[in-house]
């Protein structure tokens, strides 16, 4: 007689059963990352406030979020004190009183046109607004925010801080100053006061700062092609990998360039910059069809976030391991247009897409 095991003593049972729990179980181990969380809309961009490299504050229109202990961004009502300009009718400069248990940093709200540019100080305590007519202004918070007007030479106006060095002893400025028909670098010491011409015009060449490769050393973009100047105005060429690198980003050392020569397709480089050599440590051809923001660098300069279009068209962001080389594609948020990625600190990104009305600011992991 026919006897018909039951299916648990069948072996093909236990064959199919553990090849089930093996699925499941890899399900449950792989890391888990939700996609991108939507912070909130404004009608003008998104704008960030930094402190050593990780975000403090996030601005969309007149809401300002200050980040907690816990990571998570919350909107607050802050002290604050008047700019000293004019910003219209019914509108006024502000520099807002961000206040943590140990420090107290800034954030300016600048909305008049007669202050063209704000550079902050890399750790946060300090900003430097520049005005038309009056030069710069130094807002630092000891026992209680101040006001320093800069004194500038004449010839050192108009007034635009380009960046602030990371020992923010100096602040580099590009002028054009009367009579002059190349534009000129002024440094301005910070302890001393005073004003020296750093780079002078060149009327049949331009100069701009695009970042710092050590404490002392500038990048600076000229026609004629990229150099390290020195704060004792020093100029050197620098070894790039290819032929004609256009520099994106630089940060720390770190500088992140591509190929200018790419027509569809291009090379993406990064440069580590020590001992006035510049050494690839990244180099990925034929990846990114079309940069279409500047590649950033995480505060720990591990990770870079670059914003680029796949070859089918739509947005998409890759976070590159700077260790090994490899990188993760993340898709963009549906609603609305990509524009920006920025890093809020090491694990999280801030994503803005824009949309018919405005823009929209999302939280994402990295």
């Amino acid at each position: 007689m026919n006897r018909t095991l039951p299916p648990f003593k069948k072996p093909a049972f236990w064959v199919i059963l553990a090849a089930a729990v093996c699925v499941v179980l890899g399900v449950l181990l792989l890391p888990h990352r939700s996609g991108p969380t939507q912070l909130g809309t404004s009608q003008a961009e998104p704008t960030v406030a930094y402190a050593d490299g990780t975000a403090y504050a996030i601005q969309l229109d007149d809401k300002i979020l200050i980040r907690s202990s816990s990571k998570k961004w919350t909107e607050r009502t802050l002290p604050s004190i008047p700019l000293p300009m004019s910003a219209g009718e019914g509108t006024s400069d502000m520099l807002y009183l961000v206040p943590y248990p140990e420090e107290t940093y800034l954030y300016p709200g600048i909305k008049s046109d007669s202050a063209p540019s704000v550079a902050a100080m890399p750790n946060g305590r300090g900003v430097i607004v520049s005005h038309l007519s009056w030069g710069y202004h130094c807002y630092n918070p000891v026992d209680q925010v101040f006001q320093a007007s800069l004194d500038l030479p004449k010839e050192a106006k108009p007034y635009y801080p380009i960046t602030v060095s990371p020992d923010e002893k100096q602040v580099i400025s590009m002028n054009r100053a009367p009579g002059e028909t190349g534009t000129s670098l002024y440094r301005y010491n910070v302890d001393t006061y005073q004003t020296t011409l750093l780079l002078p015009g060149d009327p049949a060449d331009t100069a701009y700062p695009m970042g710092w490769l050590d404490d002392s050393t500038l990048l600076v973009a000229r026609r004629s092609g990229y150099v390290a100047l020195t704060l004792d105005s020093q100029l050197t060429s620098l070894p790039f990998a290819c032929t004609d690198p256009q520099v994106a980003t630089v940060q720390d050392g770190l500088v992140v360039y591509v190929d200018g020569d790419a027509k569809t397709q291009t090379t993406l480089y990064v440069g580590r910059y020590a001992d006035g050599a510049l050494t690839s440590i990244l180099e990925e051809p034929n990846v990114i069809p079309h940069l279409t923001d500047a590649p950033l660098i995480s505060p720990n300069r591990t990770k870079l976030a670059v914003l680029c279009e796949t070859d089918a068209g739509p947005l998409e962001y890759r976070i590159y391991n700077l260790a090994t080389g490899g990188y993760t594609a993340h898709p963009a948020p549906e609603d609305g247009t990509l524009t920006s990625v920025r890093w809020l600190d090491n694990s999280t990104l801030l994503l803005t897409t824009e949309q018919a009305e405005g823009y929209a600011a999302w939280l994402a992991k990295a």
